[in-house]
């Protein structure tokens, strides 16, 4: 299924088995893509009932019955460093 965020359009892909889940649930599940902008980007979609998220409410899509989508950008200001050992980076 194809969806409009943003005057983008964004293919959504559901797992036979999420569609089963869905289709028992009685709240709508919000997924929320997160785009983080710092010296690299960072992408994170996180699941939760749009029940618990009423900021995100107006602002989700509906993608399928049970399912709605919601897009949130964020800047880090991180500073950029480059660390001997491959530790990891802060975000």
């Amino acid at each position: 299924m194809r969806i409009s965020l943003f005057d983008k359009l964004i293919e959504v892909r559901l797992s036979q088995r999420a569609e089963k889940m869905l289709a028992t649930r009685s709240d709508v599940v919000l997924a929320e893509m997160e785009l983080v902008f710092a010296y690299m980007v960072r992408k994170r979609v996180t699941f939760c009932e749009l029940d618990n998220r009423e900021s995100a409410e107006k602002a989700a899509i509906p993608a399928s019955p049970g399912l709605a989508v919601h897009f949130v950008a964020s800047m880090s200001r991180a500073a950029c460093a480059t660390v001997a050992g491959g530790s990891a980076s802060p975000i």
